[in-house]
């Protein structure tokens, strides 16, 4: 592990941490418009638990450009272990065996959304593109 990588794995954990806040917020708005949002909270909230997860693996990656696997479960266990902690500060009751299960689950769908997060090859267009710039250079 690399220190570019570990890098770019918190970075990913942020924004993870900022799209399931934002998540929260748009959730919360529409929770408000409906007739009985008490029932509705877990699912918002798993909901934009792993949501984060996954925009924190893709995006650790993205940056990464490489080792998807790696990267996105690192970002992952970053954004995993901030639930724990967010538990611990609740009022509610503080069990550990599920929230240690959630956070395999965050880290897990991270790690599969850093394969899928790091970037291909350039297309054709763009290989072209970048020989005729080599081309036109050499003259």
């Amino acid at each position: 592990m690399n220190r570019n990588m570990l890098k770019n794995s918190l970075i990913g954990a942020g924004i993870g941490i900022g799209a399931a806040l934002i998540l929260l917020l748009v959730f919360c708005a529409v929770l408000t418009k409906c007739g009985d949002p008490a029932r509705l909270v877990p699912a918002a909230a798993a909901a934009a638990r792993f949501i984060g997860a996954a925009a924190a693996g893709f995006s650790a990656a993205r940056f990464n450009r490489e080792n998807g696997l790696a990267t996105g479960a690192l970002s992952g266990g970053f954004y995993a272990l901030l639930i724990p902690l967010a538990a611990a500060f609740s009022d509610g009751e503080f069990r550990i065996l599920p929230l240690l299960f959630v956070c395999l689950i965050c880290t897990a769908i991270s790690a599969v959304c850093g394969i899928i997060g790091v970037p291909g090859e350039k297309s054709g267009r763009a290989k072209r593109r970048a020989m005729m710039k080599r081309l036109s250079a050499g003259r």
